[in-house]
């Protein structure tokens, strides 16, 4: 079952991220994010119980699955959170944000340039999610919700934000505070807040 908190004005459906020309709010456009989160999660908990049952028919050709088809390619589970230096870079483009709009949902060419200049990035490696089905035999639906909520994000950030992540070795190994730690600011800081 959906959890009904995270329903907006019963505002849970199509991917879109524009209503009447303008951007939805971050929290209607993040609900959306979270419904589909849910599905994942549930899908998650199917594939681990799985695993564990029968280890040695799958190995580790599954969790190489799981990390990179079913968690990196779920459809539009991803927020687009932009760095605050990224945001500047868009802005000379653009007087609106583009938050949790994908890239192939851009058709001005202008904007499209100025985001060949910026880096798109998970926060959390995919590995970790990979990592947490083989470490945990018995995580529930919730659990798998609540890693997904608080753990998985995108983020535009630019070439120099992303060479600091990569000068302090924070590529398959990331501490929580990672981005704080590089002096990263995230330009939709009250919902990225809210998330964790």
């Amino acid at each position: 079952m959906i959890p009904t908190e995270f329903i907006v004005d019963g505002r849970i459906g199509p991917p879109l991220s524009i209503i009447r020309e303008n951007l939805k709010s971050y929290y209607e456009l993040y609900s959306n994010v979270i419904f589909r989160m849910w599905d994942l999660a549930i899908t998650l908990k199917t594939i681990s119980d799985s695993y564990h049952s029968f280890p040695n028919i799958y190995r580790d050709r599954l969790l190489a699955f799981i990390g990179n088809e079913v968690v990196r390619e779920w459809p539009w589970k991803d927020f687009q959170f932009t760095s605050v230096k990224a945001q500047e870079i868009l802005n000379e483009v653009t007087e609106h944000t583009i938050t949790a709009l994908y890239n192939f949902e851009i058709t001005d060419n202008n904007i499209k340039e100025k985001i060949k200049l910026l880096h798109y990035e998970h926060w959390t490696p995919i590995s970790f999610f990979r990592d947490i089905i083989e470490m945990n035999h018995n995580l529930s639906i919730q659990d798998y919700f609540e890693i997904l909520v608080c753990n998985y994000r995108i983020v535009r950030v630019t070439k120099e934000e992303n060479t600091k992540l990569t000068n302090r070795h924070f590529g398959q190994c990331r501490p929580i505070d990672a981005y704080a730690q590089a002096e990263i600011e995230i330009y939709e800081d009250q919902l990225w807040t809210a998330t964790f």
